[in-house]
């Protein structure tokens, strides 16, 4: 086999389950959804009683507990449920996540505490010693290429438009039902590395503003990398995005523009 084809196949086994392990979170916000799906809507006609009609929208049914934040059943919505906008920010190389902080249900993402009176919360997640670095220079590069490594995720707040404060950033807003948001907000929160305590320190100040480096439970790896990441979380959500095309930011926003909303393009370079 060669090494192209057995890189090819590794991609696809950590894709479909490389997520983090499951929790008590996780396992109640399958429980919520799932009664929601059963009373919300009847069947069409010439649709099972217990099947979900796709044509009112994709959200994430009971998936396997091994995929549960990578395989997407379509699932009915409530009918009239507000939608909750977070936004995918491109920074050229890497992409982020930004949720309004006041969206957050409780017990979920306690650190969000170190940010107080921010508005919103941008998270990121990439190699532990590379992302931290402020130079990283060519053996940091040149590790994060040939070995997996430990990961962090770099979390800031901040206040006002999302846009103006990524003046030179790319930025989509993508709407999520209340099951979604749930979901995303659930595999974010399980990304942390607490090692047993219920809300993880910070290893150190963040890259700008007002942020923090936490440690990250998952090995990161070309085939496993940021914009992977950040595709996964997507699609816990139930957004039609697929990881195995999201190893670069272009792979990202291009499938987010599809369904998102472009608020911001990034300017042209001169």
């Amino acid at each position: 086999m060669s090494i192209a084809r057995a890189g090819v196949l590794l991609f696809i086994l950590l894709g479909a389950c490389a997520a983090p392990a499951t929790s008590p979170w996780m396992d109640e916000v399958d429980r919520v959804g799932n009664e929601r799906s059963k009373n919300s809507l009847p069947a069409e006609d010439g649709e099972a009683a217990t099947g979900p009609s796709m044509a009112r929208g994709p959200r994430l049914g009971n998936c396997s507990r091994r995929c549960s934040t990578s395989c997407i059943h379509a699932v009915v919505d409530p009918i009239g449920e507000a939608r909750k906008p977070v936004y995918l920010v491109s920074h050229g190389w890497h992409t982020g996540i930004v949720v309004r902080r006041a969206d957050l249900p409780t017990a979920v993402w306690p650190e969000s505490e170190d940010f107080p009176g921010a508005e919103y919360l941008e998270v990121g997640w990439g190699d532990r010693d590379y992302y931290q670095a402020r130079e990283p220079g060519a053996w940091l590069t040149l590790k994060v290429a040939l070995w997996p490594t430990s990961s962090v995720l770099h979390i800031a707040g901040f206040s006002g438009p999302v846009a103006s404060y990524f003046p030179h950033s790319e930025v989509v807003e993508l709407e999520l039902s209340q099951r979604g948001f749930e979901r995303l907000s659930g595999f974010v929160h399980d990304s942390i590395d607490r090692n047993g305590t219920v809300r993880s320190a910070p290893l150190g100040p963040g890259l700008y503003g007002q942020s923090a480096f936490y440690p990250a439970r998952e090995k990161f790896h070309l085939l496993n990398n940021c914009n992977v990441w950040t595709a996964r979380v997507l699609r816990a959500a139930g957004l039609p995005v697929t990881p195995f095309y999201a190893i670069t930011v272009d792979n990202v926003m291009s499938q987010a523009r599809q369904f998102g909303k472009t608020i911001q393009s990034r300017p042209a370079s001169n």
